[in-house]
């Protein structure tokens, strides 16, 4: 898809319109409520794709090349990533792939929650809904979150909160981060896994095994 439009040059019209019509989609349609901070920012993502276009990074634009150069744009992700068999994995890789994630948007299974990781409402928020309709969390993906949360002093909300939440022992945290830069299980973390049991962690934290962001992505368990 990118190798199609990668040089079509941005509809700003097309691109207005659109917008419209996530915003009547959000409200109208799935009846959501919005913070003017929220509409704020929602607005400031929108305007960044416009701008940007699939070279998007989380930092902004990026100037290098397309196609695989592990600078982490959009098309790399959504294009250029590839399994072990050599096939691109994203939503938007497949025709399928696409349909099955928009058939949970239309369906509203798919909703963003905004928070503080370390605050006293979301994640707890999340938690009481799960519970109350006899849920459990499979996955949490954190990202680099813990980063900032053990800058902050927050780290100890944050695995109180995540400890109220419905967990199995196969429930996990998906950090990826803990693989960036530092090699394949191992760099300067030590050994570090992108995929860490919750339950488990949890109790670790709980052992006082669990100090710095570095514990964290080595992923003690117990």
């Amino acid at each position: 898809m990118w190798d199609a439009f990668w040089y079509i040059p941005t509809d700003t019209a097309l691109a207005r319109k659109n917008y419209d019509r996530i915003l009547e989609q959000l409200t109208k349609t799935h009846g959501f409520t919005f913070t003017r901070e929220d509409s704020l920012m929602m607005k400031n993502v929108y305007d960044s794709f416009i701008a940007y276009g699939p070279t998007i990074t989380t930092n902004g634009p990026q100037s290098a090349g397309r196609g695989g150069n592990n600078n982490n744009t959009f098309a790399d992700m959504t294009g250029y990533s590839y399994d072990s068999s050599g096939l691109p994995q994203s939503f938007l890789s497949s025709e399928d792939n696409y349909r099955s994630v928009r058939t949970m948007h239309v369906n509203n299974l798919i909703v963003t929650v905004t928070g503080d990781f370390g605050g006293p409402k979301a994640i707890r928020a999340v938690g009481d809904w799960l519970k109350a309709h006899d849920g459990t969390v499979s996955a949490f993906y954190v990202s680099n979150v813990e980063q900032y949360l053990f800058m902050d002093g927050k780290e100890g909300q944050f695995y109180a909160n995540v400890g109220t939440l419905p967990v199995t022992e196969m429930s996990i945290f998906i950090r990826p981060y803990s693989m960036r830069g530092y090699g394949r299980g191992g760099g300067s973390y030590g050994t570090t896994l992108s995929l860490c049991p919750i339950a488990g962690f949890l109790r670790a934290v709980r052992g006082n095994r669990v100090y710095t962001n570095n514990d964290a992505l080595a992923c003690p368990v117990m």
